[in-house]
Formats: C-alpha cells, sequence, structure tokens
C-alpha cells in the first residue's frame, strides 16, 4: 500500500530594517532580514517590501507588500512590522540686512534659504521681526514665525541680520534778515 509524503512550507519570519530619509530625498530601497536557518541554500525571496504612502515628516508603518506567500510556496512568512521613518530636513535660513531713513516705513524683511534648499515648490511659513525702535541706529533683525514649529517638515537654522535706520537728510534754509 503506497503513501504520500508531504513536504510542508517552512516557517521563516521576515523582519525589516529600520530605515529612514530626509524629507524632500528619495525612498531607499526597503531591506528585510530573515530569521536564523530561515531560508534553504540559495533560496531568494520574491517580492518586495511597501509602506503607508506620504512624504511629510512622521513615521509610516512598513508592510509585506508583494513578499507573499502565494509567490514563495515554499514559506510561510511570518512578518515582523517596523516604520520607516522620514526626518525633517536641515536648511539655513540668513535674514537679507536692510536699511531706511529715519521716519521712513520699514522696508519688507527677507531672507535667503541655503544649505539643503526648500523641496519643489515648498514656500516657509512665517515673517521675520526686528527689535522696534524708530531712533538712528542698528535695530536686530529676528527670526519671528520662521520656525521649526510653522515649518513642520524643516529643521531651521536661523542666521541673524540688522536693519540699519540712517538719519534722514535735511536743508536749513538761512532767512535773509535785515536790522533796521
Amino acid at each position: 500500500v503506497g503513501a504520500d509524503f508531504e513536504i510542508t512550507r517552512r516557517m521563516i519570519t521576515v523582519t525589516p530594517d529600520a530605515l529612514t530619509k530626509t524629507y524632500g530625498d528619495a525612498d531607499p530601497v526597503f531591506s528585510y532580514s530573515v530569521n536564523d536557518g530561515g531560508l534553504v541554500g540559495d533560496d531568494e525571496l520574491v517580492g518586495v517590501l511597501e509602506r503607508v504612502q506620504g512624504e511629510d515628516v512622521g513615521s509610516y508603518v512598513i508592510s509585506a507588500g508583494s513578499l507573499t506567500n502565494a509567490v514563495n510556496p515554499n514559506y510561510d512568512i511570518a512578518f515582523v512590522g517596523a516604520d520607516f521613518v522620514i526626518d525633517r530636513r536641515p536648511v539655513t535660513v540668513s535674514a537679507v540686512s536692510k536699511s531706511k531713513m529715519y521716519s521712513s516705513i520699514d522696508p519688507s524683511l527677507t531672507y535667503t534659504v541655503s544649505d539643503g534648499g526648500l523641496v519643489g515648490s515648498d514656500e516657509l511659513v512665517g515673517v521675520l521681526e526686528r527689535v522696534q525702535g524708530e531712533d538712528v541706529g542698528t535695530y536686530s533683525i529676528g527670526q519671528g514665525t520662521v520656525d521649526d514649529a510653522n515649518n513642520s517638515n524643516y529643521s531651521i537654522t536661523y542666521v541673524p541680520d540688522y536693519l540699519e535706520i540712517t538719519p534722514r537728510p535735511i536743508t536749513v534754509t538761512v532767512d535773509d534778515l535785515t536790522i533796521t
């Protein structure tokens, strides 16, 4: 009487490698490890890991994606979940020096962005502020609300500059006087 010999699926555990990227950069290739003694011989698993969609700073769950039992019939895959982290993009915001004459309206306070640059069509949110005062002198331009709290995808390093208030030129005309 004959009998059947059954080969069952080999149980393995797949654990994604902890990976991160900086906001605006391309995703790395997701990699993983298989528990010790997992794969047989030169076997390789078929399929790729995936993550929850999103490009803002935060944590995104990595899933088994197409790395399934259906495409790897010799293995029964247990998947250990993990998170993929997108970190803030470092940028340097530098105030642009400004000047005005005494009693004039303040010019718009502006800045430049360097060291990493902004991604795509992103614009930083917030406005610069200067130390109060209207007398002739030099006033520091501060970061104001152009900060990490208002720009969650960026880690901002701020470089201050100054607004200079210069004397207003005046012309003094002396009236001709005659003494009689």
